[in-house]
């Protein structure tokens, strides 16, 4: 298993971690006492949810599988994610090393490009 900086291709994924990690908690339980009836609704504000902090520029990590998991299926699958935000909009996007996330790209452009990609 190893990090790397989440993508578009991700959100999905990262929506139906979140939403099955979080279906007992207590706080969810209140927001959202019909989940259960309307599983398909809850999951889609996951979603919704996950697409507005990526593009707000909030950083994505994800731990994917690799060839080195006892799992592997021969396919890259997310396993955990975690959100970083800016607080006090003091920092700057910024690479993390390569030997943290792969290739160390600035995600900033990263976002960029897949923003000009998909824009409507």
């Amino acid at each position: 298993m190893h990090l790397r900086e989440g993508t578009l291709d991700d959100i999905p994924h990262v929506a139906d971690i979140g939403c099955e990690a979080l279906w007992n908690d207590e706080i969810v339980q209140y927001l959202a006492p019909n989940r259960a009836d309307y599983p398909r609704s809850h999951r889609d504000n996951y979603l919704y949810r996950t697409k507005k902090r990526f593009f707000a520029g909030d950083r994505l990590i994800v731990a994917v599988t690799d060839d080195k998991d006892d799992a592997w299926t021969r396919k890259e699958e997310v396993a955990a994610f975690a959100f970083w935000s800016d607080t006090k909009g003091t920092s700057k996007p910024q690479s993390l090393p390569t030997s943290v996330l792969g290739n160390g790209e600035n995600m900033s452009q990263r976002k960029q490009q897949m923003v000009d990609r998909f824009r409507i």
